[in-house]
């Protein structure tokens, strides 16, 4: 495998995490196979008897309780493999042809249990061919595409967003008091000190200068409370659902497929910007 090969197959890669969207792609996915059957019948198709369009919607319904089977309790039995930071297109791959599979097994049980249904002599073994041909390599191009077309929105985003930053005088002389309940005492910091929060269940942990150097604490408090709490603060912005950062200590940004990150001086990791938060409302406050 080449280098330039291997490149972009780690390229990093979004992956579907909400129960929407995972519902919402099991229906794409069978209403792709049903039309895909029905307008173009390959295959021998067009020698079906009986009602076609039926036939045709009993694989579009194998497709789609496939992907949301796959979405719901595979992804879930698999956590460590479907990481959404660890996520990249070879993996997205992968995770297509895991799903070929049993849409293969399914279809041809499916095929040669209905009586009115095309030559029954077709094979599991050619069953599963058919069904990469009229799946895995459109998903693969579909893959590409995305990963292309998200990657160059994403460094477009960020690249508007250094230009700001750059041109952008901060006012270093914030006095503003943050203070956050913990169970033994509340954690009184400067605005100016602090730096972002990540969340770790009903635990989240406070990242904060103090006396120059980069500070932890883990306090016993919700997302969901900080977020009430900071409302109004325009310099704290949760902009993943794991993360609230100051705007204030953001130097640049990068962009890839998976999603817009912002870059801190003190921290020795990214912070994403997720899909689901408003870039726009996030940009708009940096800028």
């Amino acid at each position: 495998m080449s280098k330039s090969l291997l490149k972009i197959l780690t390229r990093p890669f979004p992956i579907i995490e909400s129960s929407k969207e995972k519902i919402l792609l099991s229906v794409f996915f069978g209403l792709f196979i049903f039309l895909f059957l029905a307008i173009f019948q390959p295959f021998g198709l067009d020698k079906v008897v009986g009602n076609k369009l039926l036939y045709f919607a009993g694989y579009g319904l194998i497709t789609s309780f496939v992907v949301l089977f796959n979405g719901f309790i595979t992804m879930n039995l698999f956590k460590d493999f479907f990481l959404p930071e660890k996520w990249n297109v070879w993996k997205s791959f992968i995770h297509n042809f895991i799903m070929i599979i049993p849409i293969a097994v399914l279809n041809w049980l499916y095929a040669i249990s209905i009586e009115t249904a095309m030559d029954r002599s077709f094979t599991l073994l050619q069953f599963v061919s058919i069904t990469f041909a009229v799946g895995f390599f459109p998903s693969v191009f579909l893959v590409f595409y995305l990963e292309h077309r998200l990657r160059h929105k994403n460094l477009q985003l960020s690249k508007r967003a250094n230009q700001q930053l750059e041109s952008k005088l901060l006012d270093d002389s914030i006095i503003e008091e943050l203070s956050f309940n913990s169970q033994n005492q509340p954690i009184k910091i400067l605005l100016d000190d602090f730096v972002c929060i990540k969340s770790m269940g009903n635990y989240v942990t406070l990242y904060f200068m103090k006396e120059r150097k980069l500070k932890k604490e883990i306090i016993r408090v919700t997302m969901k409370k900080i977020e009430d709490d900071f409302l109004e603060n325009k310099k704290i912005i949760r902009c993943h659902k794991s993360y609230f950062v100051n705007l204030s200590k953001v130097v640049t940004t990068s962009g890839n497929a998976r999603a817009l990150y912002l870059h801190i001086n003190e921290l020795d990791f990214q912070i994403p910007v997720s899909r689901n938060f408003s870039k726009d409302i996030i940009l708009g406050t940096i800028l």
